[in-house]
């Protein structure tokens, strides 16, 4: 995934595309807790970009208590979060497998 993609301009999916702190994506979340139920035209919920662009795990946390079922939705791909974890390079990987498993 890059910046080209298809953010229709939910706040929650625009803090975590362009990394923006922790800070505000968690005041974001705070804010609107249904936020983390939303796709993307991609298909993509929160915690699909958040695994994607590889967030802290504090956000994958905090998208994951707000959504639980978010572990069983595929993006428009066809992968679960455990698959976009599973692919992930970032230093959180086995973190992210673990939260979700």
């Amino acid at each position: 995934m890059d910046a080209g993609h298809a953010c229709t301009g939910f706040p929650l999916h625009a803090s975590i595309l362009f990394q923006a702190p922790d800070s505000i994506i968690m005041a974001i979340l705070n804010a609107h807790l249904e936020a983390a139920q939303g796709a993307d035209d991609s298909g993509m919920l929160p915690v699909h970009v958040a695994l994607a662009k590889r967030c802290s795990e504090t956000v994958l946390n905090a998208l994951l208590r707000a959504y639980p079922q978010s572990m069983t939705v595929r993006d428009g791909r066809g992968n679960l979060p455990i698959d976009v974890a599973r692919k992930s390079k970032s230093l959180h990987r086995e973190a992210y497998i673990e939260a979700l498993e």
